[in-house]
């Protein structure tokens, strides 16, 4: 007899190639394809903490995330660090129409690459020079020259500011007055890691001053 399902989405792929045949020889190897799958649904488990992930190839599970018991514990986990070098601040912006979630890594993780860094514009993983750009600059101030911190923005704003439509995978945006964003990402990660996150060229004494009318944002 028919039997519902346990709540929640699954997706399953075979037989992919069954009418495009010739699509198969750009394939690459099983592990280059599988750890691109894997980079399409690692950002989701980390803006969305409260569910399960699940990945599997050939029956065995890759990966096995239960809910957690928020961001920074989720973040731990995906990112394979440990939870007390990481800073998780807000900070709302309600005259601008912005809202900004951050989990930003202390002077502690170190990377080679720019593989542990995450921007997210409405709850959709983006790709976004500008921003990243702007926060690495600031983790040179606390980190040794060739490598990068680790950091997860969630950026939350009007719908009618962000044009999704500009790239064939929507993985770029763009944002109406990019300019004043970027300067309050730098600013709200800038005082975070100056008085929080353990600098090496700066101590919390001579922190950047949050100006402009801004209050100093909310540590979680």
């Amino acid at each position: 007899p028919a039997a519902s399902s346990h709540p929640g989405t699954e997706i399953k792929v075979s037989e992919l190639f069954f009418n495009t045949p010739a699509r198969k020889k750009f394939l690459k190897s099983n592990t280059s394809e599988m750890n691109r799958i894997a980079g399409v649904v690692i950002p989701y488990t980390l803006i969305y903490p409260d569910k399960r992930f699940v990945l599997a190839q050939a029956g065995k599970h890759l990966l096995d995330l239960r809910p957690a018991s928020g961001r920074k514990d989720r973040a731990a986990a995906v990112l394979n660090v440990d939870q007390k070098d990481l800073l998780e601040t807000s900070q709302d912006f309600p005259q601008d129409h912005i809202y900004i979630k951050a989990i930003l890594g202390n002077i502690n993780i170190q990377r080679s690459r720019r593989d542990t860094q995450y921007i997210f514009i409405n709850s959709r993983p983006v790709e976004s020079k500008s921003l990243g750009f702007a926060v690495n600059d600031v983790y040179r101030a606390i980190l040794p020259p060739g490598v990068y911190g680790a950091f997860i923005l969630d950026i939350r704003l009007d719908p009618a500011n962000v044009d999704v439509n500009i790239h064939p995978a929507k993985r770029e945006v763009r944002i109406k007055d990019e300019a004043r964003l970027i300067s309050i990402v730098r600013r709200l990660v800038e005082y975070t890691l100056m008085r929080f996150g353990s600098a090496r060229s700066l101590d919390s004494a001579s922190a950047p001053v949050y100006e402009g009318g801004l209050s100093a944002p909310q540590m979680i």
